[in-house]
C-alpha cells in the first residue's frame, strides 16, 4: 500500500510539473526552447551582453522553461559587477532570485543563503543581508552555508542579548540541531568516497570534487560550532539560566523539546544544585518517558540515596 502511495505521489508530481511548464501551444514551447538553447550558447562563450538580453526575454516569455535560466543569469551578473555595474547587477540579481523562488521554490534555503553571500560581498547594507539571511533560516538552515549561520546568529545575538535572552538560546539550539543533521549528511558522502578509494577505486573527478567539498563543509561546521558556543557562552550561567527557566516551566510542561534543552543545559553548566533543576528533569521525563530523560532523572533519585 505505502508502495502504490509513493506512485501515486510521483504521478501528481509529474502531472504537475508539466502543468507548470505548460505552454499554449507547441510553436510558444518550440520558440522558447530555441532562445534558451541561444542563451545557453552566450553563456558558453561568455557573450554576456547578448545573454542579458535573451536572459530577459527568457524571463518575461518563457520563466517556467527550465531553472537554469536563473542560475545562468547569477554569471551574468557577476559579469556586470566585474565591469564596474554593480548597482545595475544587485537590482538584476534580486529580479533573478525573486522570479526563480516564484516559479521554482525548491532548494529556497540555499538559493536565499547565497543570495546574501551575493548582496555581503557586494557590500549591501547588514540589515538587508540580515533579512535575507533571516529568510534563508526559515526556509531550510541546514542548507546554509556555516559562514552565513554565523554571522546569522551573530545579529540574533546582538539585537536579543539584553531584551529576550530565550530566543538567543533557541536560535542557538536549533542552529546546532541542524548542524548536527548537516554534518552527518556530508559525513556519510565522504564515508563513502573515502571507502571507494580504500577499496581500490580511482575516484572520478566529479567524486574527487564532492570529497573536497565535503572535507571543507565537515571542518566548516566544527569552526563554526566553536565560535558559535565562544558566543554564546557569556549568557550560559546559572544566575541567567535558573530565573528564566522557573518564569517559562509551567507553560512548557508538556513541551518535551524545550524541557530536554533545558535540563541538558542546566546539567552542563552545573546548575543541578537548584532544586530548579529536579523539578525540569521529572517534567521532562513525564512529557517523554525515553531514555535520555530517565538517565537525567536517575542522577537525582541516585543523589538522594535511591539507588
Amino acid at each position: 500500500m505505502k508502495k502504490l502511495t509513493y506512485i501515486i505521489a510521483g504521478l501528481f508530481l509529474i502531472v504537475t510539473s508539466f502543468s507548470a511548464n505548460a505552454f499554449e501551444n507547441d510553436e510558444d514551447k518550440k520558440k522558447c526552447t530555441v532562445e534558451y538553447n541561444l542563451y545557453k550558447g552566450d553563456i558558453q562563450a561568455k557573450n554576456f551582453v547578448d545573454a542579458k538580453e535573451r536572459l530577459i526575454s527568457l524571463m518575461e516569455d518563457c520563466p517556467t522553461l527550465s531553472v537554469n535560466i536563473y542560475k545562468y543569469g547569477y554569471k551574468i551578473v557577476e559579469d556586470m559587477i566585474a565591469k564596474g555595474q554593480r548597482e545595475e547587477g544587485i537590482k538584476l540579481m534580486s529580479k533573478i532570485v525573486d522570479q526563480r523562488l516564484l516559479h521554482f521554490s525548491k532548494g529556497d534555503g540555499k538559493v536565499y543563503s547565497d543570495w546574501a553571500s551575493f548582496l555581503d560581498r557586494n557590500g549591501v547594507s547588514r540589515e538587508l543581508v540580515y533579512q535575507i539571511l533571516d529568510k534563508a533560516y526559515k526556509a531550510d538552515p541546514t542548507a546554509m552555508s556555516a559562514k552565513n549561520i554565523y554571522m546569522y546568529f551573530d545579529v540574533v545575538l546582538e539585537r536579543n542579548r539584553d531584551i529576550d535572552v530565550q530566543m538567543i538560546l533557541d536560535t542557538y539550539d536549533d542552529i546546532n540541531e541542524a548542524m548536527e543533521v548537516k554534518s552527518g549528511i556530508y559525513q556519510q558522502r565522504l564515508s563513502t568516497l573515502i571507502a571507494k578509494e580504500e577499496g581500490g577505486t580511482t575516484l572520478s573527478s566529479k567524486e574527487a570534487k564532492s570529497k573536497r567539498i565535503a572535507e571543507g563543509t565537515l571542518k566548516n561546521i566544527g569552526i563554526i560550532g566553536i565560535g558559535l558556543e565562544q558566543k554564546v557562552e557569556e549568557l550560559l550561567t546559572c544566575d541567567r539560566l535558573i530565573p528564566l527557566y522557573r518564569r517559562d516551566l509551567n507553560e512548557n510542561l508538556n513541551n518535551a523539546q524545550w524541557l530536554r534543552r533545558a535540563v541538558s543545559r542546566m546539567f552542563n553548566k552545573e546548575c543541578t544544585e537548584d532544586i530548579l533543576y529536579e523539578e525540569l528533569a521529572k517534567a521532562y521525563a513525564e512529557a517523554d518517558p525515553s531514555s535520555d530523560s530517565y538517565i537525567f532523572l536517575s542522577g537525582i533519585l541516585e543523589k538522594k540515596g535511591k539507588t
